[in-house]
């Protein structure tokens, strides 16, 4: 085979394979119902509920869905204002953010980026820039 033939075959099999791998990042499925706990805090544990959602939705979507949220759209994603369930709402003040947890931990995406499982524990706390 020729070096140019070679080359272009790589150039193919290497655009290939990144297509394939882009493709394979897909949203999700939904599925079937599954049982998510939503947690309010600010300084303490204010509400704790429990919501039937499809599997793999985002949290965004399941948040939607059972409370109400207001979000600031900037560049680089979207940032929660406000989130009310009932009586019980997290409004930050001066310094302040909702920071969102999962099953304990940091989120390293946001609400609409993270897709629920079952059992998922989805915590929304104010939290402090400083």
């Amino acid at each position: 085979m020729s070096k140019w033939f070679k080359r272009i075959f790589l150039v193919v099999f290497l655009l290939t394979l990144s297509f394939g791998l882009a493709a394979c990042q897909t949203t999700p499925e939904q599925g079937d119902k599954v049982l998510i706990t939503i947690e309010l805090y600010d300084d303490a544990l204010l509400v704790s509920k429990q919501f039937k959602v499809n599997e793999n939705v985002t949290a965004e979507a399941a948040l939607d869905e059972h409370l109400e949220a207001t979000y600031e759209v900037y560049s680089w994603g979207k940032m929660l204002l406000t989130l009310t369930y009932q009586t019980f709402k997290l409004e930050p003040g001066t310094q302040e953010f909702i920071a969102f947890y999962v099953n304990g931990e940091s989120s390293m995406v946001g609400v609409s980026d993270y897709y629920v499982k079952d059992n998922d524990v989805l915590a929304f706390k104010l939290e402090s820039w400083s």
